[in-house]
């Protein structure tokens, strides 16, 4: 099992030499078929990038997930979406062996990034 399916929710601070990164994420679930929605707070200090791994788990629509960064779209149709400032790229995934489910991969700058993945 997934650790995002099975936990619910987290958060995590990290200290880098740039300052503090942190991660704060909640699922809600919907049936295997989708209706759920991950959602995301990535904070990325000052002068560092990163990457943002987002489980593509049936509750939220498995390969047919969509990704917002607050009201702009990043992610839909199996593809990354330009235009929203500091999400620089994406990509998909596959995790195995370490999970069942690929994930889509967010290529960041700094910055605070509100991402929700859904159906």
């Amino acid at each position: 099992m997934n650790v995002v399916s099975a936990q619910g929710s987290a958060s995590m601070t990290h200290e880098t030499r740039f300052g503090n990164a942190s991660i704060d994420w909640s699922l809600a679930r919907g049936s295997s078929g989708g209706g759920g929605s991950l959602t995301m707070t990535c904070t990325v200090p000052a002068g560092a990038s990163a990457e943002v791994h987002i489980p593509m788990l049936p509750e939220i629509g498995g390969k047919d997930i969509a990704i917002t960064d607050g009201t702009k779209t990043v992610w839909k149709a199996g593809a990354f979406v330009a235009g929203s400032a500091g999400v620089n790229g994406g990509h998909v995934k596959d995790e195995a062996p370490w999970s069942a489910h690929d994930t889509v991969v967010l290529s960041v700058s700094s910055g605070v990034f509100p991402f929700k993945a859904t159906k």
